[in-house]
């Protein structure tokens, strides 16, 4: 009875614009949620067969949200690249740079093809920065220009051209996991790696993948 109307007036605003931020959030983050979910037998499956052998080799997930996720559903998966390995304590930016380059490798990325993917804040910023992407995170905000991307594709070309064995060592692969309606041309990965005929759970396909190199 002691309390005004004012502070329940202030109450009843906070709760309506709590409840409508969570809706908008909700609705926002919908279809990424989905996908993982959809994604977690797959990651149950990949767990199951890797925790008994965890030096088998690396995983190369095709779709960037799928690689985000598996660590937190997951304990012995290894990946090529994520968008957070850069967080990694053991992953410095070059190497992170070139985990990215090796992923765009074995995805058989030219470069009409990587063009458009650095159109994508995902790319963008593990090549140059979050704070190169993110306008709210740095009080001078610098933004990404057309001249820096083109040196980001002449670097990648030319990992591209002189990939060899010793760039093949560094990560062996033992699974390649892409979307059931993937298109890519994986002739660099054939290259290197002898792939089995797919296993097709939920949405993705997993190719078990064994190295044609001696590592040495």
């Amino acid at each position: 009875k002691q309390i005004s109307r004012r502070p329940i007036i202030w109450i009843a605003l906070a709760m309506v614009i709590g409840v409508s931020l969570s809706l908008k959030t909700t609705k926002t983050h919908k279809p990424q949620n989905h996908t993982i979910d959809e994604a977690i037998p797959l990651l149950t499956s990949l767990e199951n067969e890797i925790k008994p052998d965890p030096l088998s080799g690396y995983i190369l997930f095709d779709r960037t949200l799928l690689a985000a996720a598996a660590p937190s559903y997951t304990s012995s998966l290894h990946l090529l690249w994520s968008p957070y390995t850069y967080t990694y304590g053991s992953v410095a930016p070059k190497e992170d740079n070139e985990r990215l380059h090796q992923y765009f490798y074995f995805l058989g990325v030219d470069e009409q093809k990587l063009q458009t993917m650095l159109e994508a804040p995902v790319y963008r910023s593990a090549l140059f920065g979050l704070h190169r992407v993110n306008k709210t995170l740095t009080q001078n905000f610098v933004p990404v220009t057309r001249a820096e991307i083109q040196g980001q594709i002449d670097r990648y070309l030319q990992y591209k051209q002189a990939f060899s064995q010793p760039q093949a060592e560094l990560w062996p692969l033992s699974h390649v996991v892409v979307a059931g309606d993937w298109q890519y041309h994986l002739s660099n990965l054939d290259r290197w790696y002898e792939r089995d005929g797919g296993q097709r759970i939920g949405t993705s396909i997993v190719y078990r993948v064994r190295p044609r190199f001696t590592k040495n």
